[in-house]
C-alpha cells in the first residue's frame, strides 16, 4: 500500500512519464495485493481531452492497476474533478471492494474510501461524533489559539 502526490502546476510531462511510470514500472506485478493511493492533480472527468491524464491512466491500466474511484473528489459551485484516486491490481477480487467518496467539507478534497473484504460475513461500522454548536464552538476556540 502506498501514496503517490503530485504538487499542483509542476511539469506534467516529468509527473507522467518519469515520476509515475517510474514508481509504477518498478513494483512487482506477480505481487497480489497492491494498493496505491493518488492526489495526481489530473483530472479523470477530462481523460478524453488533455493527453497527460490519459497517459497517466494508460501507465496505471497497462501495469494491470485499475482506478476504483468514479465520483468526483473536489466539488465545488462551479467545477467538479476527480483527481483523487486508489488503484488496484486486476488479481484483487473486484467482488470484495467497496469504494465510495465521503461528501464532506473538512477539506478541499473529499476523502476517498476503500474497503477490501477478507471474509464474506465482513460488517463496516462507521463511528462519527455528534457535534452541536457548543461543541463547534469549543472546537473553533481551540483552532484560533494555535499559531
Amino acid at each position: 500500500m502506498g501514496e503517490i502526490y503530485r504538487v499542483p502546476n509542476t511539469n506534467e510531462v516529468t509527473s507522467v512519464d518519469i515520476r509515475y511510470e517510474q514508481l509504477i514500472s518498478n513494483l512487482n506485478p506477480t505481487t497480489k495485493n497492491i494498493i496505491i493511493g493518488t492526489d495526481s492533480h489530473f483530472d479523470y472527468l477530462k481523460v478524453e481531452q488533455h493527453k497527460h491524464t490519459s497517459d497517466l491512466l494508460n501507465n496505471f491500466i497497462t501495469t494491470g492497476r485499475i482506478p476504483i474511484i468514479t465520483q468526483a473528489t473536489p466539488v465545488t459551485a462551479t467545477s467538479s474533478t476527480l483527481m483523487d484516486n486508489i488503484y488496484v491490481n486486476y488479481k484483487n477480487n473486484m467482488d470484495q471492494i467497496l469504494t465510495g467518496v465521503l461528501s464532506s467539507d473538512i477539506s478541499d478534497h473529499f476523502p476517498v474510501l476503500f474497503f477490501m473484504e477478507n471474509s464474506p460475513n465482513l460488517r463496516i461500522l462507521i463511528k462519527t461524533r455528534l457535534l452541536d454548536e457548543k461543541k463547534m464552538y469549543q472546537i473553533n476556540r481551540s483552532l484560533h489559539s494555535v499559531n
